[in-house]
């Protein structure tokens, strides 16, 4: 009985086609899925890529293109005229635009101050570009004030070099006055100067003069050594040591007053030495220059097309009809092995029969008897 009771678990759970039952579903259900996103695919276009990313790559290649113009323009040997700070300050506008696109796409705040992204490094160059731009009147009066103070002195001005003493500021402020003018000269005069600075005085005044990033820079020490002197002059001509020394002092102090050299000279040396600081400041932002920006995309909104086929329609329809005939394979294959399951059942449960059967017949003898004798018993 035992084993009869096991057998009839074994047919109620019937584990074996359980599992191709469920084969079969899952394979038919895969076969639906694909036939619908092949029908999805042909019934749902899907919306153009997205090609900001392009656009920003050839608006990244313009901006390229732009600071590549402006770092010409910062060479050591270009001549600094009026057109090339005009030409200076143009480079902003496309830079900012530049600048508002990258912001807008990458979601970084347009007024940024971090260098390592393109907002934060175009807002530099920018600053650094319009303190240049401010500088061009400055720089309109570098060759003037140039040939106020070289005018001071003889054979043009009223003060004669020989007389000024070794070591006293006047003497110092025309030293300083030659070394700023000589940086404006072509270098052929170099050759022909003379030791004295009295006698280089007609040789530089009769040359054309230059003015370049490099010569702007290489006078800022002269620059501070004339202001040095304007300073060590007003104490000269206030001693009264040497009164010789102060008078000297006084009628030069006297005619760069008159002429409102004094004033331009410190307004002069403080936009100078910012520019120069600002033209620092953009050939180092220049040769440091983030990369390419990646566009932050939104997530785009849900569309049926994203349950269409990868692949094309008609290789669809193959994958579906194998997916089909997978499906039949495998019906056919869980019908066969079920066959073979209930026959192997159907056998067992034979044998548990056949068994109960001798079993019953090996007791049925002595029972017949056992019921006789009892009958027997009773009508006694």
């Amino acid at each position: 009985m035992l084993e009869a009771r096991k057998l009839s678990a074994q047919v109620k759970q019937d584990q074996a086609g359980k599992l191709w039952s469920w084969l079969s579903v899952l394979v038919f259900v895969a076969t639906m899925a694909v036939v619908a996103s092949v029908w999805i695919g042909l019934n749902f276009q899907a919306p153009p890529p997205d090609k900001s990313q392009e656009k920003m790559t050839l608006a990244h290649a313009q901006a390229l293109s732009t600071v590549s113009n402006l770092n010409g323009m910062l060479a050591p040997d270009q001549e600094l005229t009026p057109e090339l700070i005009q030409q200076l300050a143009a480079f902003s506008s496309p830079l900012t635009d530049f600048a508002q696109m990258v912001a807008v796409a990458t979601r970084i705040s347009p007024d940024s101050l971090d260098t390592q992204t393109w907002p934060g490094k175009i807002n530099a160059l920018v600053t650094d570009i319009k303190i240049v731009s401010e500088g061009q009147e400055a720089l309109g009066v570098y060759f003037p004030l140039r040939d106020l103070l070289l005018g001071v002195y003889k054979p043009k001005g009223p003060l004669n070099p020989k007389q000024m003493a070794e070591g006293s500021a006047a003497r110092a402020f025309y030293a300083a006055t030659l070394d700023w003018v000589n940086l404006t000269v072509l270098p052929v005069a170099t050759s022909a100067t003379s030791p004295s600075p009295a006698a280089s005085t007609p040789l530089v005044l009769g040359l054309v003069p230059k003015l370049t990033w490099a010569n702007l820079a290489k006078g800022l020490p002269i620059w501070r050594e004339i202001n040095t002197q304007l300073d060590a002059l007003e104490a000269e001509a206030k001693q009264t040591e040497d009164p010789a020394r102060a008078k000297l002092a006084k009628e030069l102090l006297a005619i760069l007053a008159k002429n409102d050299g004094l004033q331009t000279i410190r307004k002069a040396d403080d936009a100078w030495s910012k520019m120069i600081a600002a033209h620092d400041r953009l050939i180092t932002s220049l040769g440091q220059l983030p990369s390419e920006p990646q566009v932050v995309l939104a997530p785009p909104p849900w569309d049926w097309s994203r349950l269409a086929f990868p692949g094309t329609s008609s290789q669809g329809l193959l994958v579906g009809l194998g997916m089909l005939l997978l499906s039949m394979v495998v019906n056919v294959t869980g019908y066969v092995v079920r066959r073979n399951h209930l026959r192997v059942l159907a056998e067992r449960w034979l044998g548990v029969n056949q068994q109960l059967e001798a079993a019953v017949r090996t007791v049925d003898v002595p029972l017949a008897k056992l019921f006789s004798a009892s009958t027997q018993c009773q009508a006694i």
